[in-house]
């Protein structure tokens, strides 16, 4: 342990942990600065429970707030929040998130999103909210982290891709046979399936990739194929990669995450989701001074081997037990793989083949239904494929079908007066 301990010291520099602890501490003030409470969404991760720590340094009547999935201890992280929350003498708050919340709230996620949003970790950021909302005007949430520190697994994956390639092509194919038992783990097999394309940014863009080309060909309506076929889901990726063509592999990606995933996805969840029930949320981990260090920190300290945020790790260990600091990353997950299999399955069914739905013409009810057949089957997980489908559906309802166009073709079909399926046609697409 004191050989471990020397090794640990020579990798990071004492210098480079005091100066981020205080940077953090630094950040969190500021952001706590109102004339109303603060609380903090703490979900148990290494984000939210140092934010805890560094806030509860401030007040002594700090308010926590968790999500729980009761029944899905794969998915429910609240016991790591209780126990953090009681570490630090919070007065803590849970909501609980089942699957009839989602049937419940999924029309107000659809409004306030404005957009088809394809996150389902939208439903409990919005609960999570309206919860806090309740006791709190303001709250702090760990947005950030992950770019910031280099908290994605895929950051890990990613620095052994060159090693994979030179591989022989017999391993690369064990590889890929080891993997097949695996057909429901969604990263295993994402792994395997890209590691081995050589171009970075069209590596990197089959790490985030939901529906592949092929899946897309089986899915899509022949009308929608061609437009596709000359899209490149890598050029966002390539044009980063080019601003920053001095950095090394894992600064390449930290910054081309940072200008794309983080604002598009993440950060839009929770401003969106806490906007809507008028809840201030700010990012400290976010904080100029905070992007600014961690801008700055060699990859080694943020990625090492398997090991991920490995200088806020080495921070937050100042502060919380190693129960916490060693736990690997989990993230947000909502149990919609086994709702979607079970209770929400009816639901889903009803929406995806509506009437209304097929005949807009966008996606072949055979691939809607072999899709849904792979999930509840068990075979695969498509949670992700069928919330796309579910919320673009249920945008095009809300926000096109209110249009006066197609309200005046729907009262048409209605009456029989001679609106035919072309013509429905061409309204949506002048929708």
């Amino acid at each position: 342990m004191r050989v471990l301990a020397l090794v640990h010291r020579h990798l990071i520099p004492p210098d480079a942990i005091e100066e981020g602890t205080d940077i953090l501490r630094r950040a969190v003030k500021r952001q706590m600065i109102a004339d109303v409470p603060v609380g903090v969404f703490l979900s148990g991760g290494i984000d939210s429970s140092l934010l805890t720590a560094l806030m509860a340094e401030h007040t002594s009547r700090l308010q926590t707030f968790t999500v729980m999935f009761p029944g899905r201890e794969t998915y429910d992280e609240s016991k790591h929040a209780r126990s953090v929350a009681r570490r630090f003498g919070t007065e803590h708050h849970e909501v609980s998130v089942r699957a009839d919340d989602l049937i419940a709230a999924i029309d107000s996620l659809v409004y306030h999103y404005d957009e088809p949003f394809a996150d389902a970790a939208a439903l409990p950021v919005y609960l999570i909210s309206s919860l806090a909302r309740a006791h709190v005007k303001v709250a702090l949430s760990g947005e950030g982290g992950d770019e910031m520190f280099g908290g994605y697994r895929r950051y890990s994956a990613e620095r052994f891709a060159h090693a994979y390639q030179k591989m022989p092509g017999f391993l690369r194919s064990l590889a890929i046979r080891a993997a097949t038992p695996f057909s429901r783990a969604r990263r295993v097999n994402r792994i395997v399936r890209t590691l081995s394309i050589r171009d970075p940014a069209e590596r990197y863009a089959g790490w985030l990739q939901v529906f592949s080309r092929d899946s897309l060909a089986w899915l899509l309506a022949e009308k929608l194929r061609e437009p596709l076929e000359d899209f490149d889901a890598a050029g966002i990726y390539r044009s980063l990669f080019q601003c920053c063509h001095g950095a090394d592999t894992l600064g390449r990606l930290f910054y081309a995450d940072a200008q794309s995933w983080m604002p598009d996805t993440y950060l839009e969840k929770v401003d969106k989701a806490s906007m809507a029930v008028s809840l201030e949320v700010r990012v400290p981990l976010l904080d100029l001074e905070v992007i600014q260090f961690a801008s700055a920190l060699p990859g080694r300290l943020r990625i090492r081997g398997l090991t991920t945020k490995y200088l806020l790790r080495r921070i937050a260990s100042r502060f919380l037990p190693a129960e916490i600091t060693q736990r690997p990353k989990h993230g947000l997950s909502v149990p919609t793989d086994p709702w979607f299999r079970g209770k929400l399955e009816g639901f889903v069914r009803e929406i995806l083949f509506d009437s209304r739905t097929i005949q807009r013409g966008f996606f072949r009810p055979q691939g809607v239904s072999d899709l849904l057949h792979r999930h509840t089957s068990g075979r695969e997980n498509c949670e992700t494929q069928i919330w796309i489908l579910l919320i673009f559906e249920l945008w095009m309802r809300r926000f096109m079908d209110s249009r006066p166009e197609v309200q005046g073709r729907r009262r048409a079909q209605d009456r029989g007066d001679g609106c035919t399926d072309s013509c429905a046609e061409s309204a949506v697409r002048r929708c």
